[in-house]
């Protein structure tokens, strides 16, 4: 199992402000799959996303990533996990202004002091339809770029997992269409497994699985 998330706990705030953002969640997701989480705003998915992203620390339980205990890795070794095998996609995209769309793309690779293949680099962009844009800069392209922009980005490094965290909610419904075939093609083409956090339930009938999540709990999975 690729992810593995065992009575995750976290909250939130102490006291009478204290917030159960996650109520002991069990997850556990296979390599090459496709999985959306869906819930209402403030049931826990995004906690649950940064969780799996490790940009937060669960309060207990145990969070492995490909068999590695993630909850006993420092810092540097979790940084290295996220230049190496995992990879998120954000709504507003995290694009440096001050670069054009090539720079962007490799930047994560210039942190890991590491050469970019040229020909995978090459058949990443002409996937997604940007190689046209490459010399521009973020300020030049309309938002269903931007986001195509962050999916080569995502994809350079060769993950084993990406995470998605409403990549399509700033998108209208042609884009967003286009940016979901993107996402099932990590996982058909490029052999990368997807888990997305999503509103929209047309963008979750992308997935192979649809989680739905209240008051930080799973309801169920289809």
């Amino acid at each position: 199992m690729l992810i593995e998330a065992k009575k995750i706990f976290k909250s939130f705030g102490v006291g009478k402000s204290k917030v159960d953002a996650l109520r002991g969640i069990d997850l556990y997701v296979g390599e090459k799959s496709f999985l959306a989480i869906m819930g209402k705003s403030g049931c826990g998915k995004t906690t649950l996303i940064n969780v799996l992203a490790t940009l937060i620390s669960p309060d207990s339980g145990e969070y492995y990533f490909d068999g590695v205990l993630i909850n006993s890795c420092d810092e540097n070794k979790k940084a290295e996990l996220k230049r190496r095998q995992l990879s998120v996609i954000f709504q507003q995209y995290n694009l440096i202004d001050e670069l054009n769309v090539k720079n962007n793309i490799i930047l994560p690779l210039v942190f890991d002091k590491k050469q970019f293949d040229q020909s995978y680099l090459e058949r990443i962009v002409s996937d997604l339809g940007i190689e046209d844009v490459l010399k521009k800069f973020p300020a030049e392209l309309s938002g269903g770029e931007k986001q195509r922009v962050a999916i080569a980005r995502a994809l350079l490094i060769t993950p084993k997992v990406i995470l998605a965290d409403e990549p399509t909610g700033n998108l209208d419904h042609e884009n967003a269409g286009k940016v979901m075939e993107l996402l099932r093609n990590c996982v058909n083409i490029y052999g990368s497994t997807v888990i997305m956090v999503t509103h929209d339930i047309d963008m979750a009938s992308y997935a192979d699985q649809i989680l739905r999540m209240s008051d930080g709990g799973i309801d169920g999975v289809r």
